[in-house]
């Protein structure tokens, strides 16, 4: 049995699979198994994948149902105490397997490792994520996300696999954001580690934000309810709202900004407040680290 399991989502991605299939088996540390979730491809992705050799990957197809649905249907064909869910898109650092591994084992009592990650952009520039600069655990999950100090995306992240399990996976609803909403579940449950090292590349240019958007129902902040949630939960919860509110309106989606504005954004006017001050005060850090 492998110690981790490397889940896969796939659809339609031949520009970018065997980048990020590369990026996988050319890890120093080599105790996993990678699964293909091919959910409903009907480009040139399986002949791509079929080109490799491999004896730790496997390929499993499946009728189209969404990010979500593909993510949930590796985690029982899996066998690793450990899950990491990286898009067909993105690509690992050749250590990061390395890196989350010595994670647990130096805190073995932390449910999700995870790594620092950078955002590269069509031009080739590259940010780095995650403002936390020590190796700890996080004793605030939300206060840290909130703070933009570590981010435990699926691609720079490995998660207990019971605890993925117990929370039910992601929501098959959802495709954007969906990743956030399983973050928050996770952290009512769960004990994390976090390394400011950068374990993953993340590509805008297959982001997809960066295209058209697909319909509100599709996006996390259709179902959020801001209620009886923790503070830092309550400003996570905005903070996307807002963001989508944002990519409907370069759209021109005049419906789906109404329903975001009538149902959580006019309704919390303190953490609109907050949430606009703390917005420009991440900007000016952000400027003035890059001098």
């Amino acid at each position: 049995m492998a110690a981790i399991s490397i889940v896969i989502p796939l659809f339609n991605k031949q520009e970018a699979i065997a980048a990020t299939l590369d990026s996988v088996l050319a890890q120093s540390f080599k105790d996993f198994e990678l699964i293909i979730v091919d959910d409903g491809s009907t480009d040139k992705s399986r002949s791509i994948i079929d080109s490799y050799n491999d004896k730790r990957m496997q390929y499993h197809y499946k009728v189209n149902g969404g990010v979500s649905s593909a993510r949930n249907f590796g985690v029982p064909v899996s066998n690793g105490n450990f899950i990491l869910f990286l898009d067909a898109d993105d690509r690992l650092t050749s250590d990061c397997l390395e890196v989350l591994w010595a994670l647990h084992l130096k805190y073995p009592s932390a449910d999700v490792l995870t790594g620092n990650h950078v955002s590269i952009a069509i031009d080739g520039s590259q940010r780095k994520i995650c403002r936390g600069r020590s190796e700890k655990m996080i004793t605030n999950p939300e206060k840290y996300f909130w703070e933009w100090k570590f981010m435990p995306r699926t691609g720079s992240s490995m998660f207990r696999r019971e605890r993925v399990i117990q929370v039910n996976g992601f929501d098959e609803r959802i495709s954007i954001f969906e990743d956030l909403e399983f973050d928050l579940k996770l952290m009512n449950c769960c004990t994390y580690a976090y390394s400011p090292k950068v374990v993953y590349e993340h590509y805008e240019q297959y982001s997809e934000l960066s295209i058209n958007p697909k319909p509100i129902d599709k996006y996390f902040p259709y179902y959020i309810k801001i209620q009886d949630q923790n503070f830092y939960h309550r400003l996570i919860l905005y903070s996307v709202t807002n963001s989508a509110y944002y990519k409907f309106k370069s759209f021109n989606n005049v419906s789906a900004c109404t329903l975001l504005k009538e149902t959580i954004l006019d309704q919390h006017t303190v953490l609109r407040y907050i949430h606009w001050f703390y917005s420009r005060y991440i900007a000016c850090v952000r400027k003035l680290s890059n001098r």
